[in-house]
């Protein structure tokens, strides 16, 4: 991650906002971040990592983190950070929070966004992960990109399991870790496995002989199907032909039955045979009549009512002309008077106007007296400050005349501080160079008090090696031979005659031997050996020591030549660097005088900075003098003009006038010009609306009263006609009653009631007669068949016992052979599935024990562990090729067996130590070391052109030797393509850092941001 661009407002001490561009910074390589303890610098670097993750080291949500991140003197928090990713893809992340503005302390959680810069356009992007764009976890960011303050150590203090777990992200280990990959192969194969077991449970039965049982029995079963089958299908004939003589019994018997409901029913069809005759004459004679009769009924009741209806509205409607005719007549007289009272409202509008008119040129009047009073005021004041003003000026042309060139004592000053570190380089060598030959000189002592020189070291300790342990075996030999006599002494003297030697058996002893008791003798021996081997332990000891002193004295003698070559080379860089001195007016030696001149040149510069401050606020000052008279003189004439126009105004509107003259309201106020204006409105406008609704309304009427007398008139005609039409109707019908033989038209009427459907009756007379004859022919012939094939019941239930016991039989033995077909089809097809899966079940018990194997293996993240501590080692490998420099080789990172970080005492005869014995100026070397070999592999494993590496503190704790050698170190990752930034008060360090920002806190305005120009 590269940064490029960041803005804070309104988050702790940074009240106004305040913008870092890191753009000069990174081209750098290496800048810093200076100023007082509580100035703000750490908040910079808390800004970054809360933009990007939306966590700080400081706060935890349950501290009312964002109202404590909050600036007390703001009510909105606001961060924005440009960034270019490993992938040199360019984001900003942009991060918002307020306080309500009606509870101090609730502070709203913060709003966050992230873009990506696209075509020169900033497009939102859905996720707010940073860690998906950086690749890296809030935890590891702040291990190997941005340490925050007190956490340098943290990565060496981690535990094995945390330890682990960073390297697996950091280096995208997950692709070790197999374990729930392995799990889950081993569940899958054991729940095929139980599966395939719990099939082949059900295959317990299933064999070769199963198989050649059934296939016996089946076809036994089958021959006896055939001859059970031949015995039924004949006894099914017989039995067929007897019951189809019986179904035509059965039918026989249901035809009587029904031929008998029919002959009941015939009387009953016949009378409403004659019915329907008679209704169907009388509807052919009277039905249009009276149908015609009934319409001209209705049509005489209805128009009687409408007649009565009209008659009454046509009476009401001639009462109410009459009175709209007098309300007008009496209306008429004042309306004729309506246009004079509408004058009189317009000249009451005017006069409203004019009283609105004197008003506006009086205070107009005022206004312009005001108006000219404060331009007065203004010119007097753009005045004096343009006399001081030009007096500031040329104040100012006077002190640049007394600046020196400011590049030239940049450029010189530049000379000098690199003068001066090349110096104190060589003479901190050169004290290096001194220790070194005082510690072989020490050595030398040591080895010549061991008697020994490196030349002769081999071969001293090797022939009085060899001498002790020649001698040690002669004393063993002499010790082993002193043991025997002396056990052969005491057996010697527990012989006697008759009784077994327990050596050899023997009973008779010729010739005992007889010796001295050798137990002192033996404890002599036995005191030279212990003493020999001491000796040779204390040989051992000593070669260890002389080997440890010459290999110490080679490491000494490489560092003397290493640092001969730097110092070589810093004297030649110093005798470059002197020809490059060109600068008669100062002299090379004399830093002093230099000094002097550079803080006389600052002190002016500085008072012309001031100066200009003042001129520029002068300035503006005249400025807003000048803007603020021509506002002002705009303003008056503004005033000035709106004066005349009301007064021309005025004039004009005063001869609109007609009725009424403007002086006789000299004394009327202007709210009762407007009272009596709008009463006189209201009063006309009643008049005229009065009037002209009852002359619209006696309009209506008239157009009503024509209306309703016309259609009264044809309600009237139309009654006639219908009565004369019924009269017409009823002589027809009582003309056909009487050529009919009708007498009652009661009669008639009865008979047309019952509307009878003539299609459905005539369907039914003719449905019935063809059912009757048709089932009374059918009969008679099955009469006739019966005569000659009479039907015995006897017989036929006789032959269907016999079908049903044959049926039984048939069925039972088709059962039977189907059951055993199925069975020897279900066993053949289960023996080949049986076949397959016991192959299947080898395969898996197979791969069950490969992945046992394999599981053991990777259980408990442990390749990743071995792996991970692969990395580790490399880690330190490359660690050490700093810590060696910053510690001169007397300190190295190791690991242990159980993968803990360990030191290397080279000064105790190259002991372990744990790192929590380390100093804090130690351990912030061996940190600061391990932080930039992880960074330098997390950039290598994202494949990164540059990368960026920022420290906040932790030079406090080095002495100046130590900030020296740790300086070049930063200094050398410029050539290494790394940007390196470091937050500090040491203020030794801001003078030898090529760019810079400071952070000042102010009182008022909170923390500033200002760029050092080097």
């Amino acid at each position: 991650m590269i940064p490029i661009r960041l803005t804070i407002e309104g988050l702790y001490s940074y009240q106004e906002r305040q913008t870092i561009d890191f753009a000069h910074l990174v081209d750098a390589g290496l800048f810093g971040i200076f100023g007082a303890v509580g100035s703000g610098k750490s908040s910079i670097l808390e800004a970054v990592t809360f933009a990007l993750y939306g966590e700080t080291e400081r706060l935890n949500l349950r501290e009312k983190r964002y109202y404590n991140m909050m600036n007390l003197k703001s009510n909105r928090a606001y961060i924005e950070f440009d960034f270019i990713n490993f992938e040199n893809r360019l984001f900003r992340a942009t991060r918002e929070f307020k306080r309500n503005s009606k509870n101090f302390e609730d502070v709203k959680s913060s709003v966050v966004q992230f873009y990506e810069s696209r075509g020169g356009h900033w497009i939102p992007i859905e996720h707010t992960q940073a860690s998906d764009i950086i690749g890296l976890s809030y935890d590891n960011f702040k291990r190997t990109i941005i340490i925050p303050q007190g956490q340098f150590k943290e990565f060496i203090e981690l535990g094995p399991t945390d330890r682990t777990k960073m390297m697996k992200e950091i280096f995208h280990l997950q692709k070790y870790d197999l374990q729930d990959n392995a799990s889950k192969l081993i569940a899958s194969n054991k729940s095929e496995l139980d599966q395939l077991e719990g099939k082949l449970s059900g295959f317990e039965e299933v064999s070769e002989e199963a198989i050649v049982d059934i296939q016996q029995k089946l076809s036994i079963e089958k021959e006896n199907q055939q001859k059970i089958t031949e015995n039924f299908n004949r006894i099914n004939e017989e039995f067929q032909q007897i019951r189809t003589l019986k179904e035509e019994a059965d039918i026989l018997a249901q035809n009587l039955t029904a031929f008998k409901t029919l002959e009941q029913k015939k009387p009953d069809i016949e009378q409403k045979k004659r019915e329907f005759d008679k209704y169907e004459r009388v509807f052919q004679l009277f039905n249009a009549s009276m149908a015609e009769k009934s319409i001209i009924e209705k049509g005489i009741a209805q128009k009687s009512f409408e007649s009565e209806q009209q008659q009454t509205e046509f009476d009401e409607t001639n009462r109410t002309i009459k009175e709209l005719e007098d309300k007008v007549n009496a209306l008429k007289p004042e309306y004729d008077t309506l246009d004079q009272q509408k004058q009189q409202v317009a000249d009451l509008a005017i006069i409203i106007k004019l009283k609105e008119l004197e008003e506006k040129i009086k205070e107009a009047q005022n206004r312009t007296a005001k108006g000219r009073n404060a331009v007065e005021d203004y010119q007097n004041r753009a005045s004096e400050a343009d006399t001081v003003l030009k007096s500031k000026i040329q104040e100012l042309e006077e002190l640049k005349k007394r600046r020196t060139d400011a590049e030239l004592l940049m450029t010189v000053s530049s000379w000098y501080q690199t003068y001066r570190s090349l110096s104190d380089s060589l003479s901190k060598l050169q004290i290096d160079l001194s220790k070194n030959k005082d510690e072989i000189k020490a050595l030398d002592t040591q080895l010549q008090e061991l008697g020994v020189t490196p030349s002769n070291l081999g071969t001293f300790f090797d022939e009085r090696a060899k001498l002790l342990v020649s001698n040690i075996k002669e004393a063993e030999k002499t010790e082993r031979q002193l043991l025997v006599e002396d056990r052969l002494a005491q057996y010697a003297h527990t012989l006697h005659d008759g009784e077994p030697c327990p050596l050899c058996g023997a009973l008779e002893h010729p010739h005992i031997a007889s010796g001295e008791d050798a137990s002192a003798r033996i404890q002599e021996v036995k005191a030279q050996l212990t003493a020999l081997n001491r000796q040779k332990d204390e040989q051992i000891q000593l070669k260890a020591k002389a080997e440890n002193i010459v290999h110490t004295q080679i490491r000494y003698q490489n560092q003397i030549n290493l640092l001969q070559s730097e110092a070589d080379q810093i004297n030649q860089q110093i005798s470059l660097h002197k020809e490059k001195f060109i600068w008669p007016e100062f002299d090379m030696e004399n830093t002093a005088s230099f000094e002097k001149r550079a803080k006389e040149a600052k002190e002016v510069n500085n008072a012309i900075s001031v100066l200009e401050e003042i001129i520029h606020a002068k300035r503006q000052e005249l400025d807003n003098i000048r803007k603020d008279l021509e506002k002002f003189d705009k303003a008056l004439q503004d005033i000035e003009l709106i004066e005349a126009r009301s007064t021309a105004e005025f004039d004009t509107t005063i001869g609109h006038l007609k009725t009424l003259v403007y002086d006789d309201f000299a004394t009327t106020t202007k709210e009762e010009i407007n009272m009596r204006h709008a009463q006189l409105i209201q009063s006309t406008e009643r008049l005229e609306r009065i009037y002209k609704e009852t002359e619209r309304a006696l309009n209506t009427q008239n157009i009503r009263f024509a209306a309703l007398k016309a259609a009264l008139d044809s309600t009237k005609k139309a009654l006639n006609d219908y009565r004369s039409k019924l009269q017409d109707i009823n002589d027809r019908i009582a003309h056909d009653m009487h050529q009919n033989g009708f007498q009652q038209f009661d009669e008639i009427v009865a008979i047309l009631h019952k509307k009878i459907d003539a299609k459905q009756v005539r369907q039914e007379f003719e449905q019935f007669t063809v059912a009757y004859e048709t089932l009374k022919n059918k009969i008679n012939e099955q009469r006739a068949k019966f005569e000659k094939t009479p039907f015995n019941q006897e017989i036929f239930e006789q032959k269907q016992t016999t079908l049903n016991n044959a049926r039984q039989e048939w069925d039972s033995i088709n059962s039977t052979v189907t059951k055993l077909t199925v069975e020897h089809s279900r066993l053949q097809q289960a023996y080949l599935s049986k076949k397959e899966l016991l192959q299947r079940q080898g395969v898996l018990q197979k791969r069950a024990e490969n992945l046992k194997t394999i599981f053991n293996m990777l259980k408990g993240n442990g390749f990743v562990q071995y792996v991970s501590s692969i990395f580790l080692r490399q880690l330190c490998d490359n660690a050490n090729t700093r810590f060696h420099r910053m510690t001169r080789n007397q300190l190295s990172l190791t690991l242990n067996e159980n993968n803990d970080f360990e030191i290397i005492d080279y000064l105790n005869e190259g002991k372990s130590r744990s790192v929590k014995t380390l100093s804090g100026g130690q351990a912030f070397q061996v940190s600061l070391s391990l932080a930039l070999a992880l960074a330098e592999s997390v950039q290598s494993n994202a494949k990164a052109d540059k990368n960026f590496f920022f420290i906040d503190e932790g030079f406090g704790t080095q002495d100046n030797e130590s900030i020296n050698i740790v300086f070049e170190t930063l200094l050398s990752l410029q050539r290494e393509n790394r940007i390196v930034g470091i937050i500090s008060h040491v203020e030794e360090l801001k003078e030898r850092i090529p760019a810079s920002i400071t952070v000042t806190k102010d009182e008022k305005k909170g923390s500033i941001i200002a760029t050092n120009e080097n």
